[in-house]
């Protein structure tokens, strides 16, 4: 509560969904003025978790633009709008073979990320594990590969091997 009115924390995606090859704006709002928070975003692929965490400063209304307010510590530092995702690291449980990259096999799936904001600073996943600290904001943010419309056509001719995308 901040002079008498209560914050209701809330957020704004440009583009849901979108596609993974766009950078999309997410603004929170209605958060703690002048605190630093904690964003942490997490997916699931092929059975392997990957997260992320940032701190970010709220602004004198409480609010924090991803795309033009720096992270200040965490995974990644400085503006980055997808830093949320590429900054991704395997969860404590991943036993991916793949290493700690995010490999998507099946592009006609949607990664599902979901964007937990925490109050203060949680500076590793081993941390985040054993923090009781409830959060202030959570929501998912959707990336497609494909457009809807788009045909994929699995080629296997003669030797030849590939993938066909074709639009409707």
């Amino acid at each position: 509560m901040v002079m008498g009115i209560t914050l209701t924390p809330s957020y704004d995606i440009s583009q849901e969904p979108s596609l993974v090859d766009k950078a999309i704006r997410i603004k929170l709002s209605g958060l703690p003025p002048n605190t630093t928070v904690t964003i942490h975003s997490k997916c699931k692929v092929q059975k392997n978790g990957y997260e992320c965490l940032a701190h970010y400063m709220t602004n004198h209304d409480g609010s924090v633009d991803l795309s033009k307010d720096q992270s200040v510590g965490g995974f990644y530092n400085g503006v980055e709008a997808m830093g949320f995702i590429w900054a991704m690291k395997p969860s404590l449980e991943n036993k991916s073979p793949y290493g700690g990259r995010v490999i998507l096999f099946d592009v006609t799936k949607q990664l599902k990320v979901v964007i937990n904001v925490l109050p203060g600073r949680i500076h590793n996943l081993k941390d985040l594990c054993y923090s009781k600290v409830p959060s202030l904001l959570k929501f998912q943010v959707t990336r497609i590969y494909m457009v809807p419309g788009v045909k994929r056509i699995e080629i296997k001719q003669n030797g030849l091997r590939g993938t066909l995308f074709t639009p409707s």
